[in-house]
């Protein structure tokens, strides 16, 4: 992207089940920096946060608030991108073998 000269921002602190605090953080950085989109990579949880950080960024209240039934009274970015990727297959702990009793 910034080969193309579309400056980015990495927001990069949210954990599983990100907290409220953590989504705040998020939106207040995009927020800050004058973002124009949220591009969310990743599980279930960076995916969620990204769609409440789009909120946050554009609304510039507290996500819990909102959650809680205060009116959105913006709509969240021009356009945000989601993009969830598949966990990888989990490794096995040993590898099989089979005897040969001999």
């Amino acid at each position: 992207m910034r080969h193309n000269g579309v400056e980015t921002v990495l927001y990069t602190d949210i954990e599983a089940n990100p907290t409220h605090a953590q989504v705040n953080s998020g939106g207040e950085t995009a927020r800050a920096a004058g973002c124009d989109v949220v591009i969310g990579l990743g599980g279930g949880s960076a995916i969620d946060a990204a769609k409440a950080i789009a909120v946050v960024a554009s609304e510039e209240a507290d996500i819990w608030k909102i959650y809680e039934g205060q009116p959105i009274t913006r709509l969240p970015f021009r356009w945000s991108l989601f993009l969830q990727l598949p966990a990888p297959a989990p490794k096995p702990l040993f590898s099989p073998s089979l005897a040969t009793g001999s």
